[in-house]
């Protein structure tokens, strides 16, 4: 996409996006709700937050078999609350029953999806982190070009450190002037990496807009650290280059009972800068 199409014809656009890890629990283990006990008061609290805040693409990590439902099952539920004009692409990250997914959604009404690919990363010790994110392409419905307007990178980092690093960088290589990154980059502030983090998405031109000091995350009653403390922190991110987007974050807490997620909902409305 060039710069001049985009000063020309998408100053004042707006591109609403949200980003949730579902914590997909099995069974009831340090106090979490298992997903599929969550399930309907996700699809509700999802449903609701994606109306308030006039989401258009929604970005979900950490889908997996519930035990009750498959991994693809669980998509469809959310699509279904979602509605008709909504459609979605599941990247099967792993033949696994353990594998994670990472699915996005967008209404249909609004952009039209390009396509989505899987960047893979080739040795980690992780196996249910086969694929480290996906990144979707989009563009107007209606558009007389195929070239991306935008595209959405989904990621979920490793919680091992060095492969942690290694994952955002990756994305980190893969941005172009037009990826909007979203997703759970498992960032705690009490571990190492945090300065590797700053150098590659706090650095111009690229920002990630969620505030250092609002926890994206609060762990279901029982999760603590070696300390005993309650584990937080703002794990998740909306980095984008800030030569061609201005963001806007909101996080929306998921401590309702019950608890939908351990991780909060993050929403953002993107827009293009004057050019």
């Amino acid at each position: 996409m060039s710069s001049s199409s985009s000063s020309s014809s998408n100053n004042n656009l707006e591109i609403n996006v949200a980003s949730l890890n579902i914590a997909s629990a099995k069974r009831d283990e340090k106090g979490a709700f298992p997903l599929y006990k969550r399930l309907p008061h996700l699809k509700k609290f999802i449903a609701k937050c994606v109306t308030d805040a006039s989401i258009k693409i929604l970005c979900i990590q950490e889908i997996r078999p519930t035990g009750e439902l498959t991994a693809i099952q669980v998509v469809r539920e959310i699509h279904d609350a979602l509605g008709p004009t909504w459609e979605f692409s599941d990247l099967k990250v792993n033949p696994s029953d353990n594998s994670f997914h990472r699915a996005i959604f967008w209404d249909s009404t609004v952009y039209s999806h390009l396509n989505t690919t899987g960047i893979r990363t080739a040795n980690t010790r992780e196996p249910h982190f086969p694929y480290l994110f996906t990144v979707s392409q989009f563009t107007k419905v209606n558009s007389l070009t195929t070239e991306p307007l935008f595209e959405v990178v989904n990621a979920h980092a490793p919680m091992i450190l060095d492969e942690r690093i290694d994952h955002w960088t990756q994305v980190r290589e893969a941005m172009k002037p037009y990826t909007i990154v979203l997703g759970d980059f498992n960032k705690f502030a009490d571990t190492p990496g945090l300065v590797e983090y700053d150098a590659l998405f706090n650095t111009d031109p690229v920002r990630d807009f969620v505030p250092r000091d609002v926890p994206t995350f609060m762990g279901f009653e029982g999760d603590v650290d070696a300390n005993g403390n309650l584990w937080n922190g703002s794990l998740d991110t909306v980095a984008v280059n800030t030569d061609r987007f201005d963001a806007e974050v909101i996080v929306v807490p998921t401590t309702q009972t019950p608890r939908v997620s351990d991780h909060f909902l993050i929403t953002a409305k993107i827009t293009y800068k004057n050019q």
